[in-house]
């Protein structure tokens, strides 16, 4: 055959030799040691070095790739790196796949994606309250209308001198003024937010 193809299924260095004969009946040869070489594919790998904290959260990325020369990654959250040892910020609560190829000197990749890795909690302190306006005596219902998943402690400041711990309170205003309000919520896994 003039012009041969071959598939290599395994990685390795091959020597080429070309046998040519003539019409003649008379043959000659010659091999070109290691023309071809066949890449192992890359295997990658890599772990967390902490899979979970609040938001926002530095995930420090540890490689544990094989065989490979440079890395792509998607973390989940809109961001990406090139770098082997990355790190990403999650400034949203949830669960976070995480995607890396690795890529070999002559371009084999091999991709690995683990599921839900990185874990970011984030209680939210938002709330609404009515009515906004109105004379001495006014009572106002405060709502706590932020993700209540895992939340266990909410601390009510309403502005003038008192507290409260209840999820959703109501406090009456005597005195004329203009109140201050803040909420600060707690969840399960230490996470403050204050709203």
């Amino acid at each position: 055959v003039n012009n041969p193809s071959h598939t290599y299924s395994s990685s390795g260095s091959y020597n080429i030799t070309l046998t040519v004969t003539t019409q003649s009946g008379c043959n000659g040869s010659v091999t070109y040691p290691g023309l071809v070489t066949v890449d192992a594919p890359p295997v990658a790998n890599f772990t967390v070095a902490q899979d979970s904290g609040c938001a926002p959260y530095t995930a420090h990325f540890i490689n544990l790739s094989t065989g490979a020369a440079t890395y792509s990654w998607q973390f989940g959250n809109s961001d990406s790196s090139t770098l082997a040892n990355p790190t990403s910020v999650y400034t949203q609560g949830g669960y976070f796949s995480v995607t890396l190829i690795a890529t070999s000197p002559n371009g084999c990749q091999t991709a690995i994606t683990k599921n839900q890795i990185v874990k970011v909690f984030a209680p939210s302190g938002r709330y609404i309250a009515s009515p906004l306006i109105g004379c001495p005596g006014l009572n106002v219902q405060f709502t706590h209308t932020g993700n209540n998943v895992n939340v266990i402690s909410y601390f009510w400041n309403f502005g003038d001198g008192t507290t409260s711990t209840l999820q959703n309170p109501s406090h009456v205003y005597n005195t004329v003024g203009y109140y201050n309000v803040w909420l600060a919520v707690r969840n399960s896994f230490g996470c403050v937010d204050t709203f």
